[in-house]
This record gives structure tokens, sequence and C-alpha cells, in this order.
């Protein structure tokens, strides 16, 4: 028999555990210095089981900062912040700090609208504070346009001489913070000398145009008449002045029968900035007698210049020597007249040539034609053309060495009209021929037609015996031509054109008489069509 025993545990919050935050620095206060920051250190957790997490006041609630669990947690935003542990069944606590704004300094100037009842007087009612330990601030007055100040420029007390605004501004050094407050200095009981600066041009831009301006300073009274002398910031004394860069120019005019003084200041600015400028082309190189069309552009308005003195955009170049030619513009910018240049080269390739060797050739039926057309630094392209003659490329690049020929009816003779081209970077050399006549088999390689046709047609209108380049001496060939009743027709040799067209039609016998005795005989029918 067993006693059952039941147990009640109740957890709470254990009194001990409290949480402290440390700050660096102390008190928690932000600078007006670039990478002013606070670090806030929390009590470390007291074992592994407990969780640390910052979180910032916003909206009237604390949020968590994502991440941020680590004890220590440096901040650059002034706000507070609550700094939490957590642990096993709901056991925390925590505690908040405070990052605080940067310490300003404090101004305060009463009034902030003065009178001026004296040629020169002191600026009055001005209160400085919240500048930490003496000697931690400094203060500097400034002003602008008519303002004048005669002294006391790094005191509360500064003094003045003419209207216009005031500026106060108190930098403190431990924490680089400044303050700034302005009085407005209105006319009082004295008359009071405003003064002007025009630019005699009417501008107040130098540029290419114009170089320098001439600043002229005028005054006037708000009471009376007087005469002025002028004082510019330059150290020049007089009514004009004459800058020639960019920056700000002021003047004091000083009234003579008061002594009071006004002030003036004008700003001038500066614009040299050149066009920016490129030239186009379709392409840098020509042959020669060629043109070529050069395009200036430019980033805006301006008016073209060429070395030949034309002014449009477009220049047609016709370079007139071999090798880089150069084109020049200069484009000058319509609002501030300044120049820019720019070059083009153009190359003109020097025009190829090309020289055969020989213009014509004869190949036997199945053998090799070889074409020597020697060039040198440049291509060599071919186009080609063939009668009777099988398996010959159109067109092709390189020399013609070893190329077959063989006739496509090897009764007849063929022909391959080449014509050779030298080309060099895009130029093109005069055309270059070279016939090839390609023979059937024949005694000796000569061939013999067998049929004149007289008639005008272009078309076997003579007695075509070609004679292979292998018989140097063809007029070493006597020619016999005889009618059908044996009658001596015609004699002569083989390099002796025979005129078919003085003879009647019908057929006719030859003997070719070769030098070594040999002989070679054949008919030749000679038929006018029409």
């Amino acid at each position: 028999m067993y006693d059952q025993l039941f147990f009640e545990v109740e957890y709470v919050n254990d009194p001990g555990l409290t949480v402290s935050i440390q700050s660096d620095p102390s008190p928690a206060v932000l600078t007006c210095l670039p990478g002013s920051a606070a670090t806030l250190t929390g009590t470390p957790p007291p074992h592994s089981d407990f969780q640390g997490q910052w979180a910032q006041f916003e909206n009237n609630q604390f949020v968590d900062i994502p991440g941020a669990t680590a004890p220590g947690y440096t901040t650059s935003v002034a706000g507070t912040y609550l700094y939490t542990l957590s642990g096993p069944v709901g056991c925390t606590a925590s505690n908040i700090a405070t990052v605080s704004t940067p310490l300003l300094p404090g101004i305060a100037i009463d009034p902030p609208e003065q009178p001026l009842n004296a040629c020169s007087q002191t600026i009055t009612g001005v209160v400085v504070g919240n500048t930490g330990s003496p000697g931690n601030s400094t203060i500097g007055w400034t002003t602008s346009g008519s303002g004048i100040l005669l002294g006391g420029e790094t005191t509360n007390s500064p003094v003045i001489a003419a209207l216009g605004v005031y500026m106060l501004t108190v930098s403190r050094q431990d924490n680089g913070c400044t303050a700034t407050a302005t009085v407005q200095i209105v006319p009082g009981v004295i008359p009071t000398v405003s003064a002007q600066i025009t630019s005699t041009s009417g501008s107040d831009v130098l540029d290419c145009n114009a170089t320098t301006h001439t600043l002229q300073a005028s005054a006037g009274l708000s009471v009376g008449t007087s005469s002025y002398t002028y004082a510019w910031s330059t150290g020049t004394v007089g009514e004009t002045i004459t800058v020639d860069a960019p920056g700000i120019y002021s003047v004091t005019a000083t009234a003579a029968s008061i002594g009071c003084q006004g002030a003036a200041d004008i700003l001038i600015f500066q614009d040299v900035s050149n066009p920016a400028l490129q030239i186009l082309s379709l392409r840098d190189t020509v042959c020669a007698g060629e043109n070529i069309a050069l395009t200036a552009m430019a980033s805006e308005p301006v008016a073209f210049l060429w070395q030949n003195n034309s002014t449009t955009s477009t220049l047609l170049a016709i370079p007139d020597q071999n090798g880089p030619n150069a084109y020049t513009v200069t484009v000058t910018a319509g609002d501030n007249g300044c120049t820019t240049s720019a070059t083009k080269w153009i190359e003109r390739v020097e025009q190829p040539q090309i020289t055969c060797m020989e213009d014509a050739l004869t190949v036997p039926n199945g053998g090799l034609a070889a074409i020597d057309c020697p060039i040198a630094g440049t291509q060599l392209i071919w186009l080609a053309v063939s009668t009777n003659v099988r398996n010959i490329p159109p067109s092709g690049v390189g020399p013609v060495q070893g190329q077959l020929v063989e006739l496509a009816n090897p009764l007849a003779p063929g022909v391959v009209e080449y014509a050779f081209f030298a080309r060099n970077a895009g130029c093109t050399s005069d055309r270059a021929d070279v016939r090839v006549a390609v023979l059937p088999e024949s005694a000796d390689n000569i061939f013999i037609p067998e049929l004149i046709t007289p008639d005008g047609d272009g078309q076997n209108d003579t007695w075509g015996i070609i004679v292979p380049e292998s018989i140097s001496n063809p007029d070493a060939y006597g020619l016999a031509l005889f009618n059908r009743y044996g009658a001596l027709a015609w004699e002569a040799n083989l390099a002796t054109p025979f005129h078919a067209d003085q003879y009647p039609d019908g057929t006719y016998y030859y003997v070719v008489s070769k030098p070594d005795g040999g002989k070679i005989s054949g008919a030749i029918t000679i038929l006018r069509r029409k």
C-alpha cells in the first residue's frame, strides 16, 4: 500500500536579480563632433539561461532593437533606452538609461532689432550662456552686404557702422556644437549711407569673351547729400576697380559730410568651361583620290572653323599624301566664347600595284596553270571566267599556282580569263588580265582549228591557230595551204595571220613543216554562214 504526497512549488523573481546601466561618456550626452556616440553597458546575464535585450522608446512604447542582445549597446541617436534581462519561468529585471542631445550654446539678443543712431555704435543686449567651463567657447561676428564691422568681432559688443544684418556665432570647443543668432540694424536718428556696386558691362560672369569686368561703386544718403570716398576689399581706392577673377568684391563708402559709412558687395562668377568636342568618320583610311566626310560634334551650340577655313560641322576630306593626314577643327561656344580644338588623323593608303609576268599562256588539257603576279605587302585576289574548262572557281585569294585545267569537251580548246587585283586596306589596284588557253591533245600541242567562218560575228572569224609557249620560234614553222585541186593558195609561217575573208568558201589542205623536217597535215574549211 502506497501513500501519495503532493507538493506545491511557487516560482518568484529573485529579489537579488537587478540590472544597472553604465554609460560612456557619463552622463550619456552626445556631441556635435563627427562620429559622436554613447555606449550603454548593462548588467551581464548571471548564467546562460538568461538573455539580454535592448529596446528604444518610440511612439509611447519601447520597441526591441533587432540584434541588440549583448550587454553593451552603442548608439548615435538621442533617446530613452531599456535594457532587460530575461531568465527561466518569467524571471526578468530591467533598467532605463537616457542618451541626451548635444548641449548647444545659448544666445539671447534683446532687442533683436536696433536703430543706428551714430556713425559707429555697439550692438547691445547680447547674452551668451551654456558654454561650459571658462575658455571653452569662442564667439565671432560676421556681416555681409551693407553691414560694416569696425571692431569687437570676438566680443559680446561689436562696433558697427552701417545698416545691415549682423550674425553672432558661438562654438563650444568640448563638443563642437555651434549656435547662431542675428541682429538687424535699422535706420535711426542719423542719415544712413547706402552703397551699390554695378558691373559696367551688365554682367557678373567672367568668361572667354569677357576676361575682365569693371565694377562701379555709388552711394547716397537717406537724408541730404554728400561726396564720398570708396575703399574696396582689394585695397583699391576710388569709384571703380577692374577684376579678372571670380569672388566676392566689397566696397565701403564714406560720406564726407558726416563721416558715416555704407557698404555693398557683389559676387562675380566665372564660366571658362570648354565645349566637349569629337570628330567622327565612317573609317580612318582612304585610297588615293577618295574622300571621306568628317563630322565635328560638340556638346553645346558652337561655331566651327576647320583648318581650311570651312565653317560647317562636316568637312569633306581628301588626303593629299600617303600616310597620316591631320584634320583639325576649332569650335567656339556661343554662350561663353571658350574654344576647343580636336584633330582627326586620316591615313591615305598607298595605291597597290600589280603586274603579271605574262598576259597569255597555253596549257595542255589536264595540265597545271601557274600564273605569276608578284605583289608585296598587299592581298592578291582574282576573278575567273572559263569557257569549255571545268571546275574553275569564279574567284579566289592568293596566287594561282598548280591550278588544274581540264577541258569540258576534250576535242575543242578552252579558255580561262583571269582578272587579278592587288588590295591594300580596302584600296584596289587596276586589274591585270591573263588569258589561259587550254589545248586539246594534238601534234606538238599545236592546235589547228578545222573551221573558219569569216562572217564578222566574232566567232571563228580567223584561223585561230594556237602555238604553245614551249615553241619559242613559231616563225620557223612553215605553213602551206592548198585548194582542193592541189594548187598552192597561201604560204607563210605559224606566226603570220591568215586572212580567210579573202578566200572563197571551200575545203583547203594545209601542211606544217617543222624545223626538224617533220610534217603536220590536215584540212580546214572556210564557210560563211550569212
